[in-house]
C-alpha cells in the first residue's frame, strides 16, 4: 500500500501541540509531538510503514533514497547511484525508480526502470527493462507500477501481468485513448487514475481492480479537472477532485469511497482539500482553506466524526499516514508528528491476604495502569506512596484500604477491605467434653458450647447444666449472651434463641 511518497529525514527538534478537535461530537483533546527528521534541505517524496521512513534526497548532486528508522534513531543510504526516485515500502521491502539515459527518439523523455531493495540482506533488484516504468508501489509480495499502462509483478513467483493497457487512436479526425496511472495496491485491490478521451471530451476516472476477480470497475468519475493520486486501506479509497459532483460545485475536497458498500462519502467541506492519505480510521490531507501562503494538513478521524489540524508552520504538504504518525514534507525537509490521546490512570491493586489473625502482615502489590504516583491509606491511619509497600496490622478490626493513583492526567482510585481477627482464646472443654467451645461467628460469643463445631440444642442443655462453671472457670465475657455482666438464665433463653 502506498502510505508514501512526496517527503525526507534526520531526527532534530520535537514539538508537543494539543489541539482540540471540531466535529459532531466531543473528543479528548489529541496529543501531537512534531519531529523534525531531515535537515538536508533536499528530501522530498517520503513514505513511511511502521517504524521506518523513507525518501528521496538530492543532498550529493543527485536523487537517492534514504531511510530512517524511528526506533534506532539511525539514518541510513540506501541508493549511491543518484538517479533513484519514488520510494514505496512495505515490511523490509522498498521500491523505487532508477533513471537512465535519455531515449534518441525522444530527448525530452528519460528511461526509468523498477528496483527492489531488501532491507534485511541488503542487496538490490531490478525489476524491469522496459525503461518506461514509474510511481512503484509494494503490499507483500506484489509491486505495481505505471508507465504504458498498469502493471502488477510477484515477488514469488516473477510473473508480471498487466491490469490495465494504455491505448490511443490518433485517427485526425476522431482521435481517441485512454492512460493510466499512479497505482496503488492493499491486499488484493489495485487503484488508480484513469484518463479517457477522444476528440470532443476529456474524462477522469478511479478505477479499482480486484486481482482475484480479474475485474476492472470505475469507482468514480469526473468530467472537469480530474483527481488526485488515489490512496487505499482496508475497504475505504480516498481521493480528492476539483469542481466534482452533480451539483458541479467549485473547489477541491476529499472523498472516501466504501469498497463493500459502493458508497462514496465527502469527508472534506472547506473546498481546498488535496492529496489525500488513509490508515483505519484516520485520513490525512493538504489543505489551503486560510490562503495559499498558509497551507497545513488537517485529520479526519472516521470512528470519531471529528477534523484536526495537524501543523501550523503554513507550508506542509504530502501528508502520509502509517498507524499513530504522519509523515511530510515541509520546506524540502521531512517531518513526522506522532499522534496520542492523554492516557488517564485506572487504579488496581490485589493482597496476598484479605483475612487473618492479627498481627496481620499484607503485600499489596500495583496493578494499576498508566500510574506515576501511588498513595495508599491502610484504614489503620497508616498510608505509604510506595508501588508495591507491605502493612502490618496489629489489631483486630475490619480495615478499608484505599489506593489513589496518579498521573498528569488526573487519579483514580480503588477501595479493599482487610479482615483482621484477634487471636483464638483456649478455653477448657466443658464438663464430660474433649473439645473446647468455639466461637463460630468471630463475634467474641462462644456459641458452640459443646465444642462439636455445631449450634445445636445441646449446646444449650450443656450450658445450663454448668452455669456455675463458667462463672468458676471461663471469661464471663464470652458467655455473656445478653450482655448485662452476669451468667444467668436469660443467657440461656438467647443462645435458645441462637438455634
Amino acid at each position: 500500500m502506498k502510505i508514501n511518497k512526496r517527503t525526507p529525514i534526520c531526527f532534530g527538534i520535537f514539538i508537543v501541540l494539543f489541539l482540540m478537535t471540531v466535529g459532531n461530537a466531543a473528543a479528548a483533546p489529541l496529543m501531537i509531538t512534531e519531529t523534525q527528521i531531515t535537515t538536508s534541505g533536499s528530501a522530498s517524496n517520503t513514505a513511511i510503514y511502521e517504524d521506518k521512513i523513507v525518501w528521496q534526497d538530492s543532498r550529493n548532486s543527485g536523487n537517492d533514497i534514504y531511510m530512517y528508522d524511528t526506533f534506532t534513531e539511525k539514518e541510513i543510504r540506501i541508493t549511491t547511484s543518484g538517479s533513484a526516485s519514488n520510494p514505496a515500502i512495505y515490511g523490509n521491502l522498498i521500491v523505487y525508480e532508477k533513471h537512465g539515459m535519455p531515449y534518441p527518439d525522444e530527448p525530452w523523455n528519460i528511461s526509468s526502470d523498477i528496483y527492489m531493495y531488501d532491507i534485511s540482506t541488503q542487496q538490490e533488484a531490478q525489476i524491469t527493462t522496459s525503461g518506461r516504468a514509474f510511481n512503484p508501489d509494494i503490499y507483500g509480495n506484489k509491486i505495481v507500477w505505471d508507465g504504458g499502462g498498469i502493471y502488477l509483478y510477484d515477488i514469488s513467483t516473477e510473473n508480471v501481468t498487466t491490469i490495465a493497457e494504455d491505448w490511443s487512436n490518433d485517427d485526425e479526425f476522431a482521435s481517441s485513448g485512454r492512460y493510466n496511472s499512479n497505482p496503488v495496491i492493499y491486499e488484493n485491490w489495485i487503484v488508480y487514475n484513469g484518463n479517457d478521451y477522444d476528440d470532443i471530451f476529456n474524462g477522469y476516472t478511479i478505477y479499482l481492480y480486484d486481482i482475484s476477480t480479474k475485474n476492472e470497475t470505475w469507482i468514480a468519475y469526473s468530467g472537469n479537472e480530474g483527481f488526485s493520486f488515489p490512496d487505499i486501506y482496508n475497504d475505504e479509497i480516498v481521493y480528492s477532485t476539483v469542481g466534482y459532483g452533480e451539483s458541479g460545485e467549485s473547489g477541491e475536497y476529499v472523498y472516501m469511497y466504501h469498497i463493500s458498500t459502493q458508497k462514496e462519502t465527502k469527508i472534506t467541506a472547506s473546498g481546498s482539500a488535496t492529496g489525500p492519505s488513509i490508515y483505519d480510521n484516520r485520513i490525512v490531507w493538504r489543505d489551503w482553506r486560510n490562503g495559499w501562503d498558509h497551507i497545513e494538513l488537517y485529520m479526519f478521524d472516521l470512528s470519531t466524526n471529528t477534523e484536526t489540524q495537524i501543523t501550523t508552520s503554513g507550508s506542509a504538504s504530502n501528508p502520509r499516514i502509517y498507524g499513530d504518525r504522519i509523515v511530510w514534507v515541509d520546506g524540502n525537509d521531512i517531518y513526522m508528528a506522532t499522534l496520542s490521546y492523554p492516557t488517564s490512570p485506572v487504579a488496581d491493586f490485589s493482597a496476598n491476604i484479605t483475612s487473618g489473625y492479627a498481627p496481620l502482615s499484607v503485600q499489596f502489590n500495583d496493578g494499576s495502569e498508566n500510574a506515576t504516583g501511588w498513595s495508599w491509606n491502610f484504614g489503620d491511619g497508616a498510608t505509604s506512596t510506595q508501588q508495591n509497600p507491605m502493612h502490618t496490622y496489629l489489631f483486630a478490626g475490619n480495615y478499608t484500604v484505599n489506593l489513589t493513583v496518579s498521573n498528569a492526567n488526573g487519579t483514580d482510585s480503588k477501595l479493599a477491605t482487610i479482615t483482621v481477627l484477634a487471636q483464638p482464646v483456649l478455653l477448657p472443654a466443658f464438663p464430660g467434653y474433649t473439645n473446647p467451645p468455639t466461637d463460630l461467628d468471630q463475634n467474641g460469643l462462644y456459641e458452640d458450647v459443646n465444642g462439636n463445631g455445631i449450634l445445636d440444642f445441646d449446646d444449650v442443655v450443656t450450658y445450663y447444666d454448668n452455669m456455675e462453671w463458667i462463672e468458676e472457670n471461663a471469661p464471663l465475657e464470652f458467655f455473656d449472651y445478653n450482655n448485662n455482666g452476669l451468667i444467668d438464665f436469660d443467657d440461656v433463653v438467647k443462645l435458645y434463641d441462637m438455634l
